[in-house]
């Protein structure tokens, strides 16, 4: 049986890049990504590979989503910088 809706499905745009994604594929842009948090698994899904995504707790210890909290609060470019590093 297949499961119908009179009301489209889509991921909230809160929770989708689904823009961004659409952005970047129509402007051919290339290279590194820095996404949220939240943005991960749908990068993922789409065989992009992600700064951050679900399965960050298990995979870097040692205060990794600490200082990822912080750098998305600070607003200052060091705590972005060593982030990066």
């Amino acid at each position: 049986a297949m499961l119908t809706s009179a009301y489209p499905v889509a991921p909230s745009q809160k929770t989708s890049a689904r823009d961004a994604l659409a952005f970047a594929e129509s402007h051919h842009l290339t290279g590194n990504v820095l996404n949220s948090y939240n943005f991960g698994g749908s990068l993922i899904f789409h065989g992009i590979k992600t700064f951050i995504d679900g399965r960050t707790d298990q995979l870097f210890l040692n205060g990794f989503m600490k200082t990822d909290a912080e750098t998305g609060r600070s607003g200052g470019k060091p705590v972005l910088e060593a982030q990066l590093d």
